[in-house]
């Protein structure tokens, strides 16, 4: 598997943020319905 790296720019917001409630939701055991709009503020 080859990874490539990139720094992340502005336009990486929404995919960065979406990646970090996916993180949030599996650490914690979130379920699908927990309201996350504070994160994505």
């Amino acid at each position: 598997m080859k990874l490539n790296y990139k720094k992340a720019v502005l336009k990486d917001i929404e995919i960065l943020t979406e990646t970090r409630i996916n993180v949030l939701r599996a650490a914690n055991q979130l379920s699908d319905d927990m309201d996350m709009s504070y994160v994505k503020e």
